[in-house]
């Protein structure tokens, strides 16, 4: 199967096969909902996976939109 490379990634697994992504659009998305059992987030907005996503994928990023997720804060 050929690998496909986005320029803009709407979704966290567009975002982890594109390594060049330029744009990650997030408004409203379900995938920013936290799985993690270990943080005191779960169930709610959290960047738990994108901070992963972003690390792996992360270097050629200009332009991220988080709009509509509720995300209270970043760091607490």
């Amino acid at each position: 199967m050929a690998r496909r490379f986005y320029q803009v990634a709407r979704s966290l697994i567009e975002a982890n096969r594109s390594p060049t992504m330029k744009t990650l659009d997030l408004r409203g998305s379900a995938d920013l909902l936290c799985v993690n059992m270990m943080c005191e987030k779960v169930g709610e907005a959290c960047i738990c996976r994108l901070s992963r996503v972003l690390e792996k994928n992360g270097t050629e990023l200009r332009s991220l939109c988080l709009a509509d997720n509720n995300i209270c804060a970043f760091w607490t």
